[in-house]
């Protein structure tokens, strides 16, 4: 049976909470340019635009960024290189890890290694070396005021019995010990409910590590993790010299600089329903300030089913500016 790549088993343009992640990270670009912090339009965008390449039309329309390269090792490379959306966009069809060895760096550059798998080689029952040696190549190529994220797949397989389950959990924990913190160093931690903080332990761990004989460090700026169809983490933040631009930052909406993890978790509406609902949006909430009283009045008028209406409510009035509508169009 052939392979199925990922882009073969989900449309990425239709992954609602990956697209509000991607505008409310460029989102914060902006304010950080506005802050004379970054010069945007003369970065690099590096990333694994898949056969969509939504993110590149993103990051071109409202960051102005003309440098542009995609990567993936695919055999489908006339497939790859047909969907650029602009002539400027360079497809390389390789690795991410023969990409970055190779890559030479005239300019600073914003870097998004989005994988499709997580951190835990299951098949080998190991930790993903390919996740370590890109950051060590990342690491090596970046200089102060580059911005690098990272994705992956967080999921946990479900096993058949309690001894399967216990044996799957502690090959994980064993796998990642190395660069696990001691805080998550118990079987419990190998869990739906805290694997994401394990993984961005691991992930801010390996930077650290790596980055620790340059005179740079890696300031984390924000995590989400999310639900598109599998559980997914993305970790962002800047090399620099100084936490600056950290500080300037820091109490700017959806920026965590600590430990937390934001969880994009949206209701799922339908068009009609999302324009009732803006309807009953009052100006305050554009500052982000969202308050009680205003959803239990917004509540009131919800005369259609919605599950958990308050924090449904809740939730969406976090992410209005940013939640897709999709249409079916004729072209």
């Amino acid at each position: 049976m052939n392979k199925k790549y990922s882009f073969e088993k989900i449309n990425y343009l239709l992954r609602p909470k990956k697209q509000i992640e991607r505008k409310i990270f460029i989102d914060l670009l902006n304010k950080i340019q506005n802050l004379g912090e970054a010069n945007l339009k003369d970065y690099y965008y590096i990333g694994m635009g898949s056969i969509f390449y939504y993110d590149f039309i993103l990051f071109h329309k409202f960051l102005n960024i003309s440098k542009m390269i995609s990567i993936d090792n695919s055999v489908l490379k006339k497939r790859f290189e047909f969907n650029k959306p602009y002539d400027f966009v360079i497809f390389i069809n390789q690795t991410s890890t023969e990409f970055l060895k190779e890559f030479k760096n005239d300019s600073n550059f914003i870097l998004w290694l989005d994988y499709d798998f997580g951190i835990y080689d299951e098949s080998n029952k190991l930790f993903n070396s390919s996740v370590e040696n890109d950051i060590a190549l990342v690491v090596e190529k970046a200089v102060c005021k580059d911005f690098f994220l990272i994705t992956l797949d967080i999921k946990l397989t479900k096993t058949r019995n309690i001894t399967e389950a216990a044996e799957y959990r502690k090959d994980i924990l064993d796998s990642l010990r190395q660069y696990m913190s001691p805080r998550y160093s118990k079987i419990k931690y190998i869990s739906a409910e805290y694997f994401a903080e394990v993984v961005q332990s691991v992930i801010i761990n390996i930077i650290e590590d790596k980055i620790k004989y340059k005179n740079l460090n890696f300031y984390k700026l924000f995590a989400f993790e999310y639900n598109d169809g599998t559980p997914m983490l993305t970790i962002g933040g800047v090399f620099d010299d100084n936490n600056s631009l950290q500080e300037k930052m820091k109490n700017v909406k959806f920026i965590k600089t600590d430990n937390t993890i934001i969880d994009i978790d949206v209701p799922i509406l339908t068009y009609k329903e999302k324009l009732y609902l803006d309807q009953k949006i009052k100006q305050h909430f554009s500052d982000g300030k969202i308050l009680k009283k205003d959803i239990k009045e917004i509540s009131k008028y919800i005369d259609f089913d919605l599950d958990n209406v308050e924090n449904n409510i809740e939730s969406y009035l976090t992410y209005y500016k940013y939640y897709p509508q999709y249409y079916e169009g004729i072209i």
